[in-house]
């Protein structure tokens, strides 16, 4: 994905969807215009039917396999934000409270713009 320098920092969500992307800005990404290096599109696609593996299986995955794979997607999203580098913001679940995380290609979390107040 290519951004103009002077333009606003886009957001791309990331999560297991059923689309043939696991990122989303708008709807879902193609990883090609994504231009993320290959293992990496490899492991989200594993990430994501891991998701759909425990789902198919237990409707509502077990707390330890839910857990498991927040972190995993955790990881995921800062290497996607490394990748995407600047003008870029990754937005993934929060696997240790509720709301999300928002990191840049630097790996920072951007001060927990999206977690609920209160």
């Amino acid at each position: 994905m290519t951004e103009d320098s002077s333009s606003v920092e886009v957001l791309i969500r990331l999560f297991a969807g059923w689309a043939e992307s696991e990122l989303w800005h708008d709807g879902p990404v193609p990883y090609e215009e994504a231009r993320l290096d290959p293992s990496l599109v490899t492991r989200l696609q594993e990430w994501a039917n891991e998701h759909y593996r425990a789902y198919a299986e237990h409707g509502d995955s077990p707390t330890d396999t839910r857990d498991r794979l927040a972190h995993h997607g955790v990881a995921l999203a800062q290497e996607v934000a490394q990748q995407l580098g600047d003008g870029f913001i990754v937005e993934v679940d929060d696997p240790t409270r509720p709301g999300k995380l928002r990191l840049r290609g630097d790996s920072r979390e951007l001060g927990g713009c999206c977690r609920p107040t209160g």
